[in-house]
């Protein structure tokens, strides 16, 4: 029997089985996936050390160099035709499975691809995201003003998880993006921007002054956020049937959010469950919070207020003149006016008496809540009793508020000791 001709290049070069030449010169590998599938690579270079013919886009790895990596996955198990998708397609596949994320939590995770993905590393092939390029684009967006809290978000909410995926369903052998972040932080500076306690001098004086507004409906909610500790969302969605005036208790069942959603692209309220289980919990009432309540109901009886009713929910404790509860946005806004407007009173004031004016800082919300927590620190010390009333998952989250409460505690303690009176 006569032996079978061997098939050669246009270079003389034996093909091996499943290889061959077109007449343009283009090589063509062909081979079977698993599940019988049949698929072809191309190349215009046989070898690592072929030229690519004039005129030619080179492709990358040599025919040979694709079929080694295809006998590789087909060893290990790796789906290698299916690294052929993008990023963007990997991380629509990771957020369908997200079901149990809460509507606002999906939403950021959305606006964060779209904002800083979709439209640069996304376009890549999964197959081609590697460590150096994903490290390579952090770096860019640190050094171009983003945040280090954002790349966190970034990496560890959608990009790193999305490749775990890549990886358990046989698509990646490693997850590039494992660990990136550790590294990233030698190169750049990753501090976070810290929160702050108002200092009491200046919470004193804006207390002070905002009393003025003796028909303002915003008193009354700033007074029980920062006598509660709790969040806005929990706040500004609290209900006349969450307060137990007999008991002296206000109880956190629920959150109220101001924002788009998938369902809705507008901003618009809904409720939601609180942050965490944690969330869910009792905090004792305050004197002071008490009077708010009661100034409120009764700025709502003399105003004519009545309440909208959002998700079946209705009768809340603060509301706008709209009858609508309050967004955290205008209430930054309303606190920045006021302080702006003492600022300006207080800097003419101290003109005229020429001394130092005493100016508030601009602060936010969230601040009256840390502010809380750590005056709290300052007058309890078991960390579990603290993280129940805020609200905590983390009781290290907790701990570390403690830890600044008692540094500034004790720094104040030191002031005010006298030891070298006769020195």
């Amino acid at each position: 029997m006569a032996e079978k001709k061997k098939r050669t290049d246009s270079k003389g070069r034996v093909l091996k089985d499943g290889e061959m030449q077109l007449s343009s010169g283009n090589y063509t590998f062909r081979y079977c996936t698993p599940d019988g599938k049949r698929h072809t690579i191309y190349s215009w270079r046989l070898t690592k050390s072929d030229i690519v013919p004039a005129g030619k886009r080179d492709r990358g790895a040599s025919l040979r160099e694709q079929e080694e990596q295809i006998k590789r996955d087909l060893a290990d198990g790796i789906d290698s035709t299916a690294s052929g998708i993008t990023l963007n397609e990997l991380l629509k596949k990771y957020l369908s499975f997200k079901s149990n994320l809460k509507p606002n939590t999906l939403q950021t995770y959305k606006f964060t691809w779209e904002h800083y993905i979709k439209e640069t590393i996304g376009m890549k092939k999964v197959s081609k995201v590697s460590y150096s390029l994903l490290l390579d684009f952090y770096k860019k967006l640190l050094d171009d003003g983003t945040t280090f809290a954002t790349v966190h978000l970034i990496n560890n909410g959608l990009i790193h998880p999305a490749l775990r995926l890549a990886v358990r369903d046989h698509i990646l052998r490693s997850n590039p993006a494992d660990s990136i972040l550790d590294d990233l932080k030698n190169t750049h500076q990753t501090k976070k921007g810290k929160k702050t306690a108002i200092p009491q001098d200046e919470l004193d004086a804006f207390l002070a002054y905002i009393q003025r507004e003796e028909y303002s409906l915003y008193v009354p909610l700033l007074i029980t956020l920062l006598g509660t500790g709790g969040r806005i969302g929990e706040i500004s969605g609290l209900q006349w049937s969450d307060v137990d005036f007999k008991r002296s208790e206000i109880h956190i069942t629920h959150q109220l959010q101001y924002r788009p959603t998938q369902d809705n692209p507008n901003a618009h309220f809904y409720i939601t469950t609180p942050k965490s289980e944690s969330g869910t919990r009792t905090i004792p009432m305050l004197p002071e919070v008490r009077k708010a309540f009661l100034a409120s109901k009764r700025l709502q009886m003399m105003l004519g207020i009545h309440s909208i009713t959002v998700d079946g929910l209705s009768d809340f404790i603060f509301l706008t003149s709209k009858g609508t509860p309050f967004a955290a946005t205008n209430v930054n806004e309303w606190i920045l006016r006021q302080v702006t407007n003492y600022n300006t009173t207080e800097t003419d004031t101290a003109i005229k008496q020429h001394r130092e004016p005493c100016l508030i800082r601009p602060f936010s919300v969230h601040q009256l809540r840390h502010t809380f927590a750590t005056l709290y620190c300052q007058h309890e010390d078991n960390l579990k009793v603290i993280a129940d009333v805020l609200g905590h998952s983390n009781i290290s989250t907790t701990a570390a508020i403690y830890a600044e409460a008692t540094a500034n505690r004790k720094q104040q303690s030191f002031a005010n000791l006298k030891i070298f009176n006769a020195v």
